[in-house]
C-alpha cells in the first residue's frame, strides 16, 4: 500500500474469503482519489502476482513481528508483555468490631460486597504468527495461503470504500 500512496493508512482486519474478500485499514482517503488508487493497487499487486515469491508462515515474539510488519502490529493484536495476570475474589463480608468476616451471598444492608484482586505469574508476551510474501513486509494472519504468490493468476479491486475513519478495499483474485 506504500507504494500506491497510501503509507498513511494503518493495516487493520482482512477477510480473505470467496464471499466478499477485503481488507481494511485505519485512515481515509479522498473520495477523488479513489478510482486512481483502485487501478494503481491493481497494477502494483498483479505485478507482485507476476513476479512471485514464495510465502513463510512464521510465529514470532511480539517485538520481533512489529518489525517484520512495518513497525506495527494492528490493535487487535496485544504485546501484554510484562505486567501480572489478576484473579478476583468478591464476598459479602460484614465489621464485628475490628474483625471483617465473610457471609456468602447475603444482601442485607449491614453487609459490604468486598472485591480482592489477586495477582499470579508475570503474563507472557504474544506470539502472533506472521506471513511474509516473497521479499515484502510481512503482516499477522491465521488463515490458509498459497505457497507461492504466482499460484493467484490475477487481482482485482472491485470497490475502496472509506468511512468512519476507516477504509476498505475489496477484490477478487483468479486462481
Amino acid at each position: 500500500m506504500r507504494n500506491v500512496g497510501f503509507g498513511h493508512l494503518e493495516p487493520g482486519k482482512g477477510y480473505h474469503f470467496p464471499d466478499g474478500p477485503f481488507v481494511e485499514y485505519k485512515g481515509t482517503v479522498p473520495l477523488n482519489e479513489l478510482q486512481n488508487k483502485q487501478r494503481e493497487i491493481e497494477i502494483e499487486v498483479n505485478a507482485l502476482i507476476s513476479k512471485g515469491g514464495k510465502v513463510n508462515a512464521t510465529v514470532l515474539p511480539y517485538r520481533e513481528a512489529a518489525e517484520l510488519c512495518g513497525g506495527s502490529l494492528p490493535d487487535y493484536i496485544h504485546p501484554v508483555s510484562g505486567g501480572y495476570k489478576a484473579y478476583f475474589w468478591t464476598a459479602f463480608v460484614s465489621n464485628t468490631g475490628n474483625d471483617w468476616k465473610s457471609h456468602g451471598n447475603s444482601e442485607s444492608d449491614s453487609f459490604r460486597l468486598l472485591t480482592v484482586a489477586l495477582f499470579s505469574h508475570p503474563v507472557q508476551g504474544s506470539n502472533p504468527r506472521i506471513i511474509k510474501l516473497g521479499d515484502n513486509p510481512g503482516c499477522p494472519c491465521g488463515g490458509t495461503h498459497v505457497s507461492d504468490v504466482s499460484e493467484i493468476l490475477s487481482m482485482k479491486v472491485s470497490q475502496i470504500r472509506t468511512k468512519k475513519g476507516m477504509t476498505k478495499v475489496f477484490y477478487t483474485i483468479g486462481t
